[in-house]
């Protein structure tokens, strides 16, 4: 679970020494963390060596495209019932007559070996996300209302190739319920230039013509992640580069949560909700705000949750200050000293100890 590093015997297994040993890769700059960057990494570096990073790319991403397209490839790569022959057999069959090359089907019979293939789709993502890496390319996902034309995806890439200074490529998506405008994500960054109204259909297109020209005036700029896992209460978030330790993060459905564990390639979150609602995948926003709770005489006879916003139907706190979760503990001198002592009935404690 979580971002687990592969077991020291993939790395070592026989079945993985034809793809080439992944020598050097503890010392590679990870910019995708966790089981599949891991994996992906070691095939990035054994197709450089042997110049075929065009033709991987390309096999991967059909690949990508038929687990996309296909519920019962989805289910063969994602569920138990199947046994690691079976899976193999399969998938090795599937990539044959799609034609793909030697080298993307024997690094997937050892996916599928290592009983790995439920990851398969993250590692083809994270492979395309560092060839685009190391070629100085930027991957921008964009949603928009209807489908964009070849012009308006030139247009908007060469405005975000300004804004970021490098390549960009433009991936798209169509969501109906955005009305106009677009969506914009860049890496962890979302700029979010859509709003929702009643537009006739005729006017989207001047529409979004007028967002691309004036892409990221009037922005609502965020920086987000992407949830790897979660469960007893925590969630392991890739992204948030720039979150601070102690700072809110907020989930779908408005659940929230407290950036605890900073790590090289993910974030642990604790959640102060219910976690059955978030899933792998989900989005994951910056707040800005250390976590903070009310404190005061307010408090008293109120019913709150984990962050002290009331939940009994009795209107807003009064009288309270929110002071932060972590905070630095007094030193003695600023601390009052004990004025009522509390016996314990043990003498040499009550000599010894101020307790009160």
């Amino acid at each position: 679970t979580g971002s687990a590093r592969p077991r020291a015997a993939e790395l070592r297994t026989p079945s993985v020494l034809f793809l080439g040993e992944p020598t050097g890769l503890a010392g590679t700059d990870e910019t995708v963390g966790g089981l599949a960057g891991r994996y992906a990494l070691a095939l990035y570096e054994l197709a450089d060596q042997k110049k075929q990073l065009d033709a991987v790319a390309d096999d991967l991403t059909g690949l990508r495209e038929l687990i996309s397209d296909s519920d019962d490839l989805r289910n063969l790569i994602r569920s138990p019932v199947y046994g690691r022959a079976d899976q193999a057999k399969a998938i090795a069959a599937i990539l044959d007559k799609a034609g793909a090359g030697e080298l993307v089907r024997r690094f997937v019979g050892v996916v599928a070996e290592n009983r790995r293939l439920f990851a398969l789709p993250r590692m083809i993502d994270a492979f395309i996300a560092e060839l685009r890496r190391r070629r100085g390319e930027v991957t921008a996902k964009v949603i928009s209302a209807q489908a964009l034309s070849d012009a308006q995806q030139a247009e908007l890439a060469e405005t975000l190739q300004k804004k970021v200074g490098g390549k960009v490529q433009i991936d798209t998506q169509v969501d109906p319920s955005l009305l106009g405008g677009l969506i914009v994500q860049v890496g962890s960054r979302m700029v979010d230039g859509g709003w929702m109204m009643d537009i006739r259909a005729a006017e989207i297109s001047s529409i979004l013509k007028q967002q691309i020209e004036n892409f990221g005036a009037e922005a609502d700029v965020a920086e987000i992640g992407t949830v790897l896992s979660v469960g007893d209460g925590v969630a392991r978030v890739y992204g948030l580069d720039n979150v601070q330790a102690g700072e809110l993060v907020e989930f779908p459905g408005g659940v929230k949560g407290m950036a605890l564990n900073l790590e090289h390639d993910n974030v642990g979150v604790v959640l102060f909700g219910d976690d059955r609602g978030i899933n792998e995948g989900d989005t994951v926003k910056r707040t800005g705000a250390i976590v903070d709770v009310p404190v005061g005489k307010g408090l008293l006879g109120r019913v709150v949750d984990a962050l002290g916003n009331p939940i009994d139907g009795k209107g807003p706190l009064e009288d309270v200050e929110r002071h932060r979760v972590e905070v630095k503990a007094p030193g003695i001198i600023p601390r009052k000293s004990v004025h009522e002592p509390m016996q314990t009935g043990l003498k040499a404690i009550d000599a010894l100890i101020p307790i009160g």
